[in-house]
């Protein structure tokens, strides 16, 4: 089956709901998606064709497999991590919103409360979907890469160092729970955060800072972090509050973690205005 990612536009109506599809994809991933949730009327949504795997609610686990269907609604912190063998999926992200001037018949609340009262929910079928939404309203995304959480350091003996280092470093500037690292080293536990032979993304197991931010960390010489020897480190926390809008966000993340050339111009150039440069150029994409 070949790849597909289509930006696209279309709405449907189911009773008093109404449905806009913003993007379609069908992509094999052998690595975590990271953990993230999304904002006020979005849903993403998940067919699973190909592969085993476990989805992560809010720190809980499930194994997911072939023909799964999941929803994940506004506020659902959220991971897909794949099996050995990988995993395929059908996948797309799509707002929905009631049309308040419909009746409320007992059809359309039944319609309503699966939606909009369920906010996450998985179940086995055989039809296929998927989806992207593109948030308003976002934050300065460089608000969550901060340049006082700029290091560059020689390496560390340990990841688990390396990690305690770069905590210690982020409570200077925010105000973290006690047990932060313990939640990072359990999501390490469940599945090492290493993308590649350059990058790892570190996180806790669940959103519990009062901030979204990142570390952004530059070693001089590699760290074994499980299987990869890691040039950056990208430390996340992610805040327990209010639903924000996060896509951005995680777009930004994911097009760091997954372009070895902007890693390495990143290690070759390990220095704020850069890496500020690299987000500005990111963002316009």
């Amino acid at each position: 089956m070949e790849n597909y990612q289509q930006d696209t536009y279309f709405q449907f109506s189911i009773g008093i709901l109404n449905f806009t599809v913003l993007r379609l994809s069908s992509v094999p991933f052998s690595r975590p998606i990271p953990q993230h949730q999304h904002s006020k009327n979005g849903y993403e949504i998940h067919y699973v064709l190909e592969g085993k795997g476990c989805l992560v609610i809010d720190s809980k686990q499930e194994f997911i497999f072939p023909n799964d269907l999941i929803v994940t609604g506004p506020g659902i912190m959220h991971e897909i991590i794949p099996g050995d063998e990988g995993l395929r999926e059908f996948c797309f992200y799509v707002v929905v919103k009631s049309e308040n001037s419909l009746a409320m018949t007992a059809e359309n609340q039944e319609i309503k409360d699966l939606w909009i009262s369920h906010t996450v929910w998985k179940t086995n079928i055989k039809e296929p979907f998927s989806t992207y939404l593109k948030q308003l309203n976002q934050a300065n995304i460089l608000d969550y890469f901060p340049e006082q959480l700029f290091f560059t350091y020689e390496s560390f003996s340990s990841k688990e160092e390396a990690i305690h280092e770069i905590i210690n470093e982020c409570k200077k500037s925010y105000d973290l729970p006690a047990d932060f690292e313990q939640y990072v080293l359990q999501r390490e536990a469940l599945a090492t955060t290493e993308f590649n032979d350059l990058i790892a993304f570190p996180h806790s197991n669940k959103p519990v800072s009062n901030a979204t931010f990142v570390a952004v960390t530059i070693l001089k010489k590699p760290l074994l972090w499980k299987k990869h020897k890691i040039r950056i480190i990208l430390l996340s926390a992610i805040e327990n509050k209010a639903i924000k809008e996060l896509d951005d966000f995680y777009k930004i993340i994911s097009n760091i973690i997954s372009d070895s050339t902007i890693q390495w111009n990143l290690i070759n150039n390990p220095n704020y205005q850069y890496f500020k440069e690299i987000i500005e150029r990111l963002e316009r994409l």
